[in-house]
């Protein structure tokens, strides 16, 4: 996904906190840390060719979720006290931030293009 405006890691970061906090508004902030925490944890993980692949597909496809969870359990967190619980924890705060980051595309593609003229009446204006 090629976006026009280069995010810093701290920004996306911080974006993506508080689309979390507005999805689960009853978590702590702790937990909403811990899934942040957890989704970067893949991103960093991931090689580049395989991310851009995923967050430029259009939809969250059973495809994506069964490679998240082989390449998850298999090469990143295998070794883990708990490795399948740890991996669908990890693919699940993932799927959050793939699910975010199709916003951002959205968003970034709209700033792209020629703003409407958008006229507001009040009761009584024109």
């Amino acid at each position: 996904m090629t976006l026009s405006y280069v995010y810093t890691s701290d920004a996306l970061r911080k974006a993506f906190f508080k689309y979390v906090q507005s999805i689960h508004p009853t978590c702590s902030d702790r937990t909403i840390q811990t899934y942040v925490s957890n989704a970067m944890f893949i991103v960093n993980a991931l090689s580049e060719a395989s991310l851009s692949k995923i967050l430029s597909s259009e939809s969250w496809t059973e495809e994506i979720e069964n490679y998240m969870m082989n390449t998850v359990y298999g090469d990143i967190l295998a070794m883990r006290k708990y490795p399948v619980k740890d991996t669908k924890d990890h693919v699940r705060d993932f799927k959050m931030f793939y699910t975010f980051m199709q916003m951002v595309k959205v968003l970034e593609q709209s700033r792209l293009e020629k703003p409407r003229d958008i006229r507001m009446t009040m009761h009584g204006n024109t």
